[in-house]
């Protein structure tokens, strides 16, 4: 509270000079100080009147402030400078103000033309004995307060993009489904980072193939033009896969400017530029990482120009991440199926090695002695009690090849010791001992230059062709024969059957069609050659050796194939 002397020196009358009381060096003293000030300032007279209460005297920062001219406001009511909806609130202040000596508060206040923008007052009373004075300041805090809401927003952005980030890493932990596990990334993706596509992609060799997208511009965004296993060349795009390589996204505001980038996206996607992706303008690849390898990339569209920015970059980053992980983990996971599998196929094969297969052998070895004591004591073989010992023998030695096979089936790194010829060679036997269909395998005496993968396929390859023909051919002789020469391995099974017409659909038969995908996948040129009454002859040509054994490494999808064919 301001001393008698004090509040003398600050009361002013209604025409902006002076009171009487007050000398002429104060008032000069009074002015320059009031309008020096930045905040806004009101002097008030009438303050215990209420209603009655007027404006007398603003300085020049509340002029600048308000729009009006100091003259405008002399005599008027401080709630000119109030919208409507906050009057009870200075009201209220002024109450408080004429009770305590001073109040503070926020306020939205009016503008000569209209405008509004958000203050903070202090209100102060000034009196003496006869008159009641207050002194109002008022400070624009809307650019404090757009800077407040602005952090505000940003405080809920982040926490949100952590949420959902936090929400994806616990899905990643949990989930082994590959498929729905990306789906679920690539949904939450979009509400961190908003675009109208998306998809998960992954090189192999010289084509990107998708293993999972959306489009959000269909109902079901898992509905788009682009399905997950689509495949196409890379070699246009290497110059933003190289970007990638470097682990750097790439940003490209506009698909259809001059850019490079721009140009190798065109390059890519070719006649789908004006059909399938005909609404894409903005794209960003993210690349996705693991054991310091560049292996694929999340990519973003949008079909607006110049939607994405390092920041949504940096956001998409730490989905990819989650990606990577995401397919890291399920390999590792198949990985380990597969190991456990294998150590379990390894430990039936070295039991039924040890005990079923030591069985047949001495049942064959007593029935041979059998047939030997027959001999030796006159009894014709061909005597009720001569042929029930030799088929005895004759079943016992085939279910003894049939146990063998069986062996080696369930000891996969046979194959790798053996060879693909000897493996088929083993395989044909047990098939003639059971089935009782010939079989002959010819091929080289040298193990064939073939990585393991590729042997592995071959001989699945032929064993299927084998069993098509026991089965369906009725034949009175099946051969497989292998050959290389000049760096081209040729495999031809053939059978002397009734065979079939092969450009006729043959539904519910899927022998052809895996055999077919076996061949591609060792990169091999896979023919049929039949006609009814004149049996069949499958050949798988492999031209090139290095290439072949090159394709032949099995990536995730190829995995997840080998399940589906039951392998």
């Amino acid at each position: 509270m301001m001393t008698r002397h004090d509040s003398q020196h600050a009361q002013l009358c209604v025409d902006g000079g002076t009171d009487d009381r007050l000398s002429a060096t104060s008032n000069w003293h009074y002015r320059a100080m009031f309008n020096a000030a930045t905040d806004g300032m009101l002097m008030l007279r009438n303050l215990s009147e209420g209603r009655n209460t007027a404006i007398i005297d603003v300085n020049s920062a509340l002029c600048a402030m308000t729009g009006y001219d100091r003259e405008e406001l002399i005599g008027e009511s401080p709630l000119l400078l109030v919208i409507r909806d906050h009057w009870q609130r200075a009201a209220r202040a002024v109450v408080d103000t004429r009770a305590t000596g001073c109040s503070t508060g926020m306020l939205t206040a009016l503008c000569k033309d209209g405008s509004t923008f958000e203050a903070e007052f202090g209100a102060s009373v000034l009196s003496d004995q006869e008159e009641s004075y207050g002194l109002v300041i008022v400070r624009d805090i809307s650019d404090r307060l757009q800077e407040y809401r602005l952090l505000k927003e940003r405080f809920e952005e982040r926490t949100h993009e952590f949420e959902t980030l936090l929400a994806v890493t616990r899905s990643v932990a949990s989930t082994l489904s590959l498929p729905s596990l990306l789906g679920l990334i690539l949904d939450q993706l979009k509400d961190v980072v908003d675009h109208a596509s998306s998809a998960i992609m992954i090189r192999e060799g010289d084509e990107m193939v998708i293993l999972e997208a959306r489009d959000y511009r269909f109902a079901d965004p898992r509905a788009g033009p682009v399905p997950p296993g689509f495949r196409f060349p890379a070699i246009h795009a290497n110059q933003i896969w190289e970007r990638l390589s470097q682990r750097q996204a790439v940003i490209i505001g506009d698909v259809r400017g001059n850019e490079p980038f721009a140009r190798a996206y065109r390059a890519t996607v070719g006649p789908a530029l004006t059909t399938t992706f005909g609404d894409v303008r903005s794209y960003l690849a993210i690349p996705l990482v693991s054991r310091d390898r560049v292996f694929g990339f999340v990519r973003l569209s949008w079909p607006e120009p110049n939607a994405f920015t390092l920041r949504h970059a940096e956001l998409g980053t730490a989905f990819a991440n989650q990606v990577a992980i995401a397919i890291e983990n399920t390999h590792l996971f198949e990985a380990a199926q597969q190991h456990a599998a294998i150590e379990e196929r390894q430990r039936l094969a070295r039991e039924l090695h040890d005990s079923v297969t030591q069985s047949l052998f001495s049942i064959t070895l007593f029935a041979r002695a059998a047939e030997i004591g027959l001999t030796q004591a006159g009894i014709d073989p061909d005597s009720t009690v001569g042929r029930s010992i030799g088929q005895l023998r004759a079943l016992t030695q085939g279910a003894l090849a049939e146990m063998r096979a069986l062996i080696f089936e369930l000891r996969p790194d046979a194959l790798a010791e053996e060879g693909l010829v000897a493996a088929l060679q083993r395989q044909a036997a047990a098939l003639t001992a059971r089935d009782g269909l010939p079989i002959l395998v010819q091929g080289p005496d040298a193990r064939l230059p073939l990585a393991t993968e590729v042997e592995e396929h071959l001989y699945r390859l032929a064993l299927e062709a084998l069993h098509n023909t026991i089965r369906h051919a009725s034949a009175a002789h099946a051969w497989v024969a292998i050959s290389s020469d000049a760096g081209q391995v040729l495999i031809e099974i053939g059978d002397d059957g009734r065979g079939f017409d092969p450009a006729l659909s043959r539904p519910g038969h899927l022998g052809l069609t895996t055999m077919a995908d076996r061949a591609a996948r060792v990169a091999g040129q896979f023919t049929i050659e039949s006609a009814p009454n004149q049996g069949t002859r499958i050949r798988v040509i492999l031209a090139d050796l290095m290439e072949s054994t090159a394709s032949s490494q099995v990536t995730g999808t190829d995995a997840m194939k080998e399940q589906h064919d039951g392998r």
